[in-house]
């Protein structure tokens, strides 16, 4: 079933034919990527025969190339992340993506040759999204594994290829996260100027959208577990899922992680066709998707009672994964920040929002 563009611009329904990879993703994550093998990855929550393999089926390529009037590189690529977000797989995807994207959009040799290797798994490339807000240090989510860091050094958008070993850093959820500065690698620019910050900016904005998908595919999975386990215990010979005090939280967050995943999936829509339309959307989609995937993620051990909080139990896993994954892209109260800026701008002076009503 194909919409017309102009129908897509405000319906958002997924198509049979966007569906069909990130569905044969899923299924493959559904049998590959285990509780045991996500275990086995820690503590740097990396595994390179999965990475491998994910790569080797085409999932950072598939989120690149934006074709016709209704394929989305980057909605192919947020429906992947769910996936990921799902099974809370040890991988690099929403990082790898946005600078296999970032580096497609650059016009030179070394961008080229560095987005070719991303799209065939041969080597990991992160992204330091606050480079733009803070400098360095960065602390960079794939920063242990990755051998090359794209950000910007003032106005120079410029690519850093390590040296010498960069240390994991301890993180609750687990992920090779590392910290980058230009002194450690040597810096070729890619951009520079009012194009760097543009070019940066998108690619930021991109990884916020990926990683909102992610979210909202974890905060959804801890749901339906908590929702098993809801129905198969009892008290006094009912399910406690039939109580109102289990059953409501599990509904009002429910509604929240739709309510996420959805805005995602416009943010990333947005972002391919008309990344200039409604430059709130990646911001929106993240601070939505973060807030209701930890609020899921609590909700869900609660109701798992004392085995939530076992370190072992897949709903702490959720948790601390949901939280890093967030944290490492940025911090909430600063995208706020960045997304009051937005919204105090000519451009939505005159838009009403229901809560302001």
């Amino acid at each position: 079933m194909s919409l017309p563009l102009l129908v897509r611009r405000n319906d958002f329904r997924i198509t049979d034919d966007e569906c069909s990879f990130p569905d044969s993703v899923s299924d493959y994550l559904t049998s590959a990527c285990t509780h045991d093998l996500v275990r086995a990855a820690e503590p740097l929550g990396f595994d390179s025969a999965l990475w491998q393999s994910l790569t080797g089926m085409g999932v950072v390529e598939a989120a690149q190339a934006a074709g016709g009037e209704q394929a989305s590189g980057l909605l192919q690529g947020a429906l992947i992340a769910e996936a990921c977000g799902k099974f809370t797989a040890p991988v690099p995807y929403m990082e790898t993506v946005a600078a296999a994207r970032l580096l497609a959009r650059i016009d030179a040799p070394v961008a080229a040759d560095l987005s070719a290797d991303l799209n065939a798994g041969r080597t990991i490339a992160g992204l330091a999204p606050g480079s733009a807000l803070t400098g360095w240090p960065q602390l960079v989510a794939s920063g242990a594994i990755a051998a090359a860091v794209i950000g910007l050094i003032g106005d120079d958008l410029v690519l850093l290829e390590r040296y010498r070993d960069v240390p994991r850093v301890a993180v609750q959820g687990n992920l090779p996260a590392g910290w980058w500065a230009p002194d450690m690698a040597s810096a070729t620019s890619l951009l520079t100027g009012d194009q760097a910050r543009t070019a940066f900016a998108r690619a930021r904005g991109e990884y916020m959208v990926l990683t909102a998908s992610a979210l909202a595919g974890l905060g959804g999975a801890s749901l339906d577990q908590a929702a098993a386990f809801a129905r198969e215990r009892t008290t006094r010979g009912v399910p406690i899922g039939a109580l109102q005090g289990i059953s409501h939280p599990l509904v009002e967050c429910k509604v929240a992680i739709e309510g996420a995943r959805q805005t995602a999936r416009k943010a990333a829509w947005f972002c391919d066709h008309e990344p200039a339309a409604d430059p709130k959307l990646p911001a929106v989609a993240f601070i939505a998707a973060a807030r209701a995937a930890e609020r899921a993620c609590r909700t869900a051990m609660h109701v798992n009672g004392g085995m939530g909080v076992m370190a072992d139990s897949p709903s702490a896993r959720y948790l601390l994964r949901s939280k890093s994954w967030a944290a490492v892209v940025a911090r909430i109260g600063d995208v706020q920040l960045e997304l009051a800026n937005v919204l105090r701008s000519p451009r939505y002076q005159d838009v009403v929002y229901p809560s302001m009503l």
